[in-house]
């Protein structure tokens, strides 16, 4: 596996199910610490807002040398509930075809330049974005 395959099995393999949804859902805890650990390892500032107990928001960031644009990327790490998938932790098959890759060479980040990264729990609140109409 590569970089982005290891890094996508991880991200699969923990459970981040949001508790607003699902009853008893394990929250994005152990997730958090994940891609805190993952981007700090990456060379970036990390910090983990707790805004509920268990359910810290990642707040990343990369500086630059300065006079440059700022890119904000946000995003969010909990998950919908998993009841009826067969091993919904267990990443398996192909992750990436090759558009994925394409694109995910296209958002590497180049050293010098500003760039903040955010992980948030809170922009699908109700899980609008991913209840189907």
């Amino acid at each position: 596996m590569d970089t982005l395959e290891r890094l996508l099995a991880g991200l699969v393999a923990i459970d981040s199910v949001n508790p607003a949804l699902v009853a008893g859902g394990a929250g994005e805890g152990a997730i958090a610490a994940f891609v805190a650990e993952w981007l700090r390892a990456a060379g970036l500032e990390v910090q983990l807002d707790e805004v509920r107990p268990g359910r810290p928001n990642v707040v990343a960031r990369l500086r630059g040398s300065g006079g440059g644009h700022t890119l904000l990327l946000n995003g969010h790490i909990d998950t919908v509930g998993v009841a009826g998938m067969a091993a919904p932790h267990q990443p398996g098959g192909n992750f990436l075809n090759k558009r994925c890759r394409r694109f995910a060479r296209v958002l590497r980040v180049r050293r010098g330049e500003h760039t903040n990264i955010q992980r948030s729990h809170n922009n699908s609140y109700g899980a609008i974005a991913a209840t189907p109409p």
